[in-house]
């Protein structure tokens, strides 16, 4: 008997999704496992496209499926680039909230957030670096993964290479 399943799912097998801060992934199965005292559930089983060494089980009813949204389509993408260039988040001074609050941000879904983050802490490494100083352990975390994850989606959908995401965002600012 297989323990492949397909009814009452909001994602199907061969769906290209993105998944919190793991990036870009295609649901590859949908089925029952039994890993823990929880007992048999549905999961989706996410592979990344750039890395298919990289699987993830996601439980099919849980907090955590909630995390899984569709790919942005390229007016979503130019859309996100606009509104986080006309209307940039202002740097907090206090790194306890600062940290809480880019967190969020990774795993909220929400691509103009994310690359509004990854905008406001290049924009301050910047600064720092003009002054022979440098970001901090977290906020240098944050900008790594807000990086890939916009350089992975972005470059999935738009058909770029990854490496020259950041130059298609700089070049489609410069309209606004």
């Amino acid at each position: 008997m297989s323990n492949s399943i397909q009814e009452n799912a909001n994602f199907k097998k061969g769906d290209i999704v993105v998944y919190k801060t793991n990036g870009i992934c295609e649901i590859i199965d949908i089925r029952r496992e039994n890993f823990d005292e929880k007992g048999i559930r549905d999961f989706y089983i996410l592979r990344s496209v750039y890395d298919p060494r990289m699987q993830v089980f996601v439980p099919t009813k849980s907090k955590l499926s909630e995390k899984i949204s569709y790919v942005s389509n390229i007016d979503q993408i130019k859309e996100a680039i606009c509104k986080a260039y006309s209307a940039p988040l202002m740097w907090n001074p206090n790194d306890k909230e600062r940290n809480s609050f880019f967190s969020k941000a990774l795993m909220s879904c929400d691509r103009q957030l994310i690359l509004s983050v990854y905008l406001l802490i290049k924009k301050k490494k910047a600064e720092l670096e003009a002054e022979n100083k440098h970001i901090n352990t977290n906020d240098a975390r944050i900008l790594s993964k807000s990086e890939k994850m916009i350089t992975e989606e972005f470059s999935y959908v738009l058909g770029i290479s990854r490496d020259k995401i950041i130059q298609y965002i700089e070049d489609i600012s410069k309209n606004f």
